[in-house]
Protein backbone atom coordinates (compact mmCIF):
# COMPACT_ATOMS: atom_id res chain seq x y z
CA UNK A 1 0.00 0.00 0.00
CA UNK A 2 2.59 2.20 0.78
CA UNK A 3 4.22 1.84 -2.53
CA UNK A 4 1.15 2.13 -4.42
CA UNK A 5 0.93 5.65 -2.48
CA UNK A 6 4.46 6.60 -3.34
CA UNK A 7 5.09 9.46 -5.62
CA UNK A 8 7.54 7.80 -7.47
CA UNK A 9 5.46 5.16 -8.20
CA UNK A 10 2.86 7.47 -9.61
CA UNK A 11 4.79 9.85 -11.42
CA UNK A 12 6.39 6.50 -13.31
CA UNK A 13 2.55 5.09 -14.32
CA UNK A 14 1.90 8.56 -15.21
CA UNK A 15 -0.61 8.63 -12.29
CA UNK A 16 -2.61 6.35 -14.54
CA UNK A 17 -3.05 2.74 -12.33
CA UNK A 18 -5.47 3.17 -9.81
CA UNK A 19 -5.86 1.67 -6.35
CA UNK A 20 -9.38 1.18 -6.00
CA UNK A 21 -9.96 -2.54 -6.55
CA UNK A 22 -6.03 -2.93 -5.08
CA UNK A 23 -4.48 -3.06 -9.24
CA UNK A 24 -1.77 -0.75 -7.77
CA UNK A 25 -0.27 -3.05 -5.23
CA UNK A 26 -1.20 -6.00 -7.45
CA UNK A 27 1.57 -5.07 -10.30
CA UNK A 28 4.01 -3.85 -7.37
CA UNK A 29 3.73 -7.49 -5.80
CA UNK A 30 3.88 -8.91 -9.08
CA UNK A 31 7.32 -6.87 -9.29
CA UNK A 32 8.53 -8.03 -6.18
CA UNK A 33 7.58 -11.96 -6.62
CA UNK A 34 9.83 -11.93 -9.83
CA UNK A 35 12.68 -9.98 -8.19
CA UNK A 36 12.55 -11.70 -4.69
CA UNK A 37 11.89 -15.34 -5.67
CA UNK A 38 13.30 -14.87 -9.36
CA UNK A 39 11.74 -15.87 -12.66
CA UNK A 40 13.11 -19.18 -12.65
CA UNK A 41 11.11 -20.20 -9.77
CA UNK A 42 7.92 -18.84 -11.25
CA UNK A 43 5.49 -22.25 -10.56
CA UNK A 44 5.67 -24.44 -13.68
CA UNK A 45 1.94 -24.90 -13.34
CA UNK A 46 1.42 -20.87 -14.21
CA UNK A 47 0.37 -20.97 -10.70
CA UNK A 48 0.00 -16.95 -10.34
CA UNK A 49 -1.79 -16.73 -6.87
CA UNK A 50 0.63 -18.98 -4.79
CA UNK A 51 3.65 -17.22 -6.42
CA UNK A 52 2.32 -14.08 -5.05
CA UNK A 53 1.18 -15.59 -1.82
CA UNK A 54 4.75 -16.87 -1.68
CA UNK A 55 6.30 -12.99 -2.28
CA UNK A 56 4.10 -11.52 0.28
CA UNK A 57 5.39 -13.66 3.09
CA UNK A 58 8.78 -13.10 2.06
CA UNK A 59 8.26 -9.69 1.93
CA UNK A 60 6.36 -9.41 5.51
CA UNK A 61 9.15 -11.46 7.32
CA UNK A 62 11.79 -8.84 6.93
CA UNK A 63 11.13 -5.24 7.25
CA UNK A 64 14.81 -4.76 6.41
CA UNK A 65 14.89 -6.42 3.30
CA UNK A 66 11.47 -4.57 2.47
CA UNK A 67 13.96 -1.10 3.00
CA UNK A 68 16.40 -2.34 0.82
CA UNK A 69 13.82 -3.41 -1.96
CA UNK A 70 11.86 0.02 -1.60
CA UNK A 71 14.96 1.93 -2.32
CA UNK A 72 15.89 -0.21 -5.67
CA UNK A 73 12.06 -0.05 -6.59
CA UNK A 74 12.07 3.96 -6.09
CA UNK A 75 15.46 3.85 -8.19
CA UNK A 76 13.56 1.82 -11.20
CA UNK A 77 10.70 3.67 -11.21
CA UNK A 78 12.90 7.21 -11.80
CA UNK A 79 14.67 5.29 -14.38
CA UNK A 80 11.96 3.67 -16.39
CA UNK A 81 10.57 8.14 -16.17
CA UNK A 82 13.77 9.56 -17.40
CA UNK A 83 14.21 6.99 -20.57
CA UNK A 84 10.33 6.40 -21.40
CA UNK A 85 8.73 9.48 -19.92
CA UNK A 86 4.99 8.70 -19.98
CA UNK A 87 5.44 5.41 -22.40
CA UNK A 88 6.63 3.60 -19.79
CA UNK A 89 5.45 0.23 -18.93
CA UNK A 90 2.82 0.59 -22.50
CA UNK A 91 2.95 -1.26 -25.61
CA UNK A 92 2.67 1.99 -27.14
CA UNK A 93 6.25 3.10 -26.70
CA UNK A 94 7.50 5.06 -29.98
CA UNK A 95 4.52 6.12 -30.72
CA UNK A 96 1.97 9.42 -30.85
CA UNK A 97 -0.51 7.56 -29.10
CA UNK A 98 -0.40 5.96 -25.64
CA UNK A 99 -1.88 2.75 -24.48
CA UNK A 100 -2.60 1.70 -20.28
CA UNK A 101 -0.18 0.33 -18.36
CA UNK A 102 0.69 -2.90 -18.87
CA UNK A 103 1.36 -5.02 -16.30
CA UNK A 104 3.22 -7.73 -17.77
CA UNK A 105 5.98 -5.51 -18.93
CA UNK A 106 6.25 -3.41 -15.48
CA UNK A 107 6.86 -6.43 -13.52
CA UNK A 108 9.94 -6.90 -16.13
CA UNK A 109 11.06 -3.51 -16.39
CA UNK A 110 10.75 -2.66 -13.03
CA UNK A 111 12.44 -6.29 -12.49
CA UNK A 112 15.31 -5.81 -14.68
CA UNK A 113 16.13 -2.17 -13.37
CA UNK A 114 16.08 -3.01 -9.47
CA UNK A 115 18.99 -5.56 -10.55
CA UNK A 116 20.71 -3.03 -12.00
CA UNK A 117 23.70 -1.98 -10.32
CA UNK A 118 25.16 1.69 -10.53
CA UNK A 119 27.31 1.32 -13.63
CA UNK A 120 24.30 -0.49 -15.32
CA UNK A 121 22.36 2.26 -14.92
CA UNK A 122 25.05 4.87 -16.15
CA UNK A 123 25.04 2.54 -19.26
CA UNK A 124 21.36 2.23 -19.75
CA UNK A 125 21.27 6.51 -20.05
CA UNK A 126 24.35 5.86 -22.54
CA UNK A 127 22.21 3.39 -24.60
CA UNK A 128 19.02 5.03 -24.54
CA UNK A 129 18.14 5.45 -27.72
CA UNK A 130 19.01 1.94 -28.58
CA UNK A 131 17.00 0.39 -25.81
CA UNK A 132 13.86 2.57 -26.95
CA UNK A 133 14.61 1.25 -30.19
CA UNK A 134 14.53 -2.28 -29.41
CA UNK A 135 11.61 -2.69 -26.81
CA UNK A 136 9.34 -0.71 -29.23
CA UNK A 137 10.63 -3.33 -32.06
CA UNK A 138 9.84 -5.91 -29.68
CA UNK A 139 6.80 -4.55 -28.53
CA UNK A 140 5.06 -4.44 -32.17
CA UNK A 141 5.89 -8.46 -32.42
CA UNK A 142 2.57 -10.70 -32.40
CA UNK A 143 4.24 -13.37 -30.21
CA UNK A 144 5.67 -11.37 -27.57
CA UNK A 145 2.15 -9.08 -27.52
CA UNK A 146 0.63 -12.59 -26.59
CA UNK A 147 3.06 -12.81 -24.01
CA UNK A 148 2.59 -9.45 -22.85
CA UNK A 149 -1.58 -9.85 -22.81
CA UNK A 150 -4.35 -12.53 -22.36
CA UNK A 151 -1.37 -15.36 -21.97
CA UNK A 152 0.27 -13.04 -19.33
CA UNK A 153 0.21 -15.80 -16.58
CA UNK A 154 1.15 -19.23 -18.49
CA UNK A 155 4.67 -20.35 -17.55
CA UNK A 156 5.61 -20.83 -20.86
CA UNK A 157 4.93 -16.70 -22.13
CA UNK A 158 6.57 -15.62 -18.49
CA UNK A 159 9.75 -17.63 -19.47
CA UNK A 160 9.74 -16.55 -22.95
CA UNK A 161 8.90 -12.53 -22.75
CA UNK A 162 11.44 -12.30 -19.83
CA UNK A 163 13.83 -13.92 -21.80
CA UNK A 164 13.23 -11.40 -24.51
CA UNK A 165 14.08 -8.90 -22.21
CA UNK A 166 17.02 -10.49 -21.05
CA UNK A 167 18.59 -10.35 -24.69
CA UNK A 168 17.68 -6.84 -25.47
CA UNK A 169 19.28 -5.41 -22.34
CA UNK A 170 22.60 -8.11 -23.10
CA UNK A 171 22.60 -6.45 -26.43
CA UNK A 172 22.51 -2.71 -25.26
CA UNK A 173 25.19 -4.06 -22.61
CA UNK A 174 23.28 -4.17 -19.54
CA UNK A 175 23.63 -7.69 -17.80
CA UNK A 176 21.05 -7.14 -14.91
Amino acid sequence: KKLSENEFFKKATDYSVKDLRMGAREIILRLFAFYLLGVENYPSNSDMDSFLCKALETLNSSEKEFDAIETKFKLAMNICVELFGRQSFRISLGKEYRTPVNKSLFEMLGFFFMKCREEEIEKVRQNKESLVERLSTLYKEPEFKNSVSQNSWKFSTVKYRFEKIQKIFEEVQIHA
